[in-house]
């Protein structure tokens, strides 16, 4: 390169015009290497089977397909069924009911409320698994106030139920405070014209409410789904003590469990980045259908 060439580049580089990108690189550049390259990286190590830390054989699709043949990876889908439908429906319905009782005329100290309903969402998950853990113990307080010996962490119908119990806890004050906000912003002059027509409270609340929540209630359903898949800290805490993280009979286990145990526990890190591929697929299939079918029956109320 020539002195002229080099001057060029030095001052195009102090420039004014390059500032803004030089300012800017410092983002993309920590981008591509923590953001970028592991999603290249894993979709490259999805086709091969890792032997040993470095050595790795191509083995084309047979992660994806050894999938199918894994009874606990099958298991983990099949919870996360249930983990979303409760999920979705149990914290959605009550947070939104709850929301709508605070916002009422009638309920004084609604900032109390709100407060009190949102503080278990700055518990940190490991916390609030130890909590939730020793309370569901043979020797712990529910079964004192129940006057039981049951042994929740060890039964195969109780488990998912107490991990959903421990996602409800922390995270339904959070849609409280996100549907008290939206239905704020509902103006009273259509519950007020509703009444002059003769609408009673459920007529309101399908006709008015509802679908002036549309994109609130789009907002909680894609992420509660998306939270439901991906479910990690709750089960994995809870039964730690058990030395079962995964539930007796894996049924508590999820996907990304699944995906830990792979990688970290057999080191099979082709196979675990095959099933996190499946799984990332999934979410944005399920984001997409939710999406179009909120859209349609939103058009629908419309009409």
């Amino acid at each position: 390169m020539s002195t002229l060439q080099a001057r060029n580049v030095r001052q195009y580089l102090t420039g004014p015009k390059s500032a803004p990108y030089i300012f800017i690189s410092p983002f993309y550049i920590l981008w591509a290497i923590f953001g970028v390259f592991p999603i290249i990286y894993s979709i490259w190590l999805s086709f091969y089977r890792v032997i040993g830390m470095h050595r790795t054989d191509f083995v084309g699709f047979y992660n994806f397909t050894e999938i199918f043949l894994r009874t606990d990876v099958i298991k983990a889908f099949y919870n996360s069924i249930f983990y979303v439908v409760a999920n979705v429906v149990g914290q959605i319905t009550i947070a939104l009911l709850i929301a709508i009782l605070i916002n009422s005329k009638f309920v004084k100290l609604k900032g109390f409320f709100r407060i009190s309903y949102y503080i278990p969402n700055i518990v940190s998950t490991v916390a609030a698994g130890i909590l939730f853990s020793m309370l569901f113990q043979t020797s712990g307080l529910l079964n004192m106030i129940l006057n039981t010996n049951i042994d929740w962490l060890n039964s195969t119908f109780w488990s998912k139920p107490i991990v959903m119990v421990v996602v409800g806890w922390r995270w339904i004050g959070y849609w409280i405070i996100i549907f008290s906000a939206a239905l704020a912003g509902i103006p009273d002059i259509f519950y007020e014209a509703a009444s002059l027509d003769g609408a009673n409270s459920f007529q309101k609340f399908w006709y008015i409410t509802l679908p002036s929540l549309q994109d609130v209630m789009l907002f909680a359903i894609v992420i509660n789904t998306m939270g439901a898949l991906m479910l990690f800290g709750e089960p994995y805490i809870l039964f730690t003590a058990k030395q079962t993280p995964v539930g007796p009979l894996n049924s508590a286990l999820t996907p990304v469990i699944a995906i830990y145990k792979a990688a970290f526990e057999n080191f099979e890190f082709g196979f675990a980045a095959a099933v996190s591929w499946v799984l990332s697929i999934i979410i944005i299939l399920m984001t997409v259908i939710q999406i179009n079918l909120i859209k349609k029956r939103g058009q629908t109320t419309r009409r």
